[in-house]
């Protein structure tokens, strides 16, 4: 059972409104998203545990690409983001490709 799950009575449980909302990871090998339906109220820490994501490594979390504490309660439709670090400067990693094309 999730967190948010336990605080709840089992008669309210029923009597919830649901939502959707999108988990993105995106990786060296492209995205993965998933959509996961949640009860109204929702947080961001909460909507990922219940995704497929949730053991993923992310060094932040955001909601459109915009930084969120984990707290931060969902609307309806939003998609999270489980952001990484870089790995490379994205300016450097273009000087890069573009010196070893002309030479």
């Amino acid at each position: 059972m999730l967190l948010w799950e336990q605080s709840l009575k089992p008669t309210a449980r029923t009597n919830l409104s649901h939502t959707h909302v999108e988990v993105v990871l995106t990786g060296a090998d492209g995205a993965q998203h998933q959509r996961v339906e949640v009860p109204s109220g929702t947080t961001v820490a909460e909507a990922v545990a219940a995704s497929r994501f949730r053991d993923a490594a992310r060094d932040a979390l955001g909601v459109y690409g915009e930084l969120v504490p984990p707290e931060r309660v969902l609307e309806g439709g939003e998609r999270i983001d489980l952001l990484q670090r870089l790995l490379i400067d994205p300016m450097q990693a273009r000087r890069q490709r573009a010196a070893g094309c002309a030479g």
